[in-house]
């Protein structure tokens, strides 16, 4: 009884460790493009000064 609960421990770390991506590619990331996902909507953000309401209203 005690190996079979060890044998579920070390199954359920595993299957863990494999959904999580330390085996390779996660299976939720396959088939997904990194860099498309970093370059989407970088026109959309401006650097600049952070400005208040309160400031602008006074």
């Amino acid at each position: 009884m005690r190996v079979i609960f060890i044998l579920l421990i070390v199954a359920n770390v595993m299957v863990l460790a494999w959904g999580q991506g330390f085996f390779g590619v996660p299976p939720s990331e396959q088939g997904r493009d990194p860099q498309v996902l970093n370059q989407r909507n970088q026109h959309a953000i401006i650097p600049g000064k952070i400005q208040n309401k309160s400031s602008n209203s006074s």
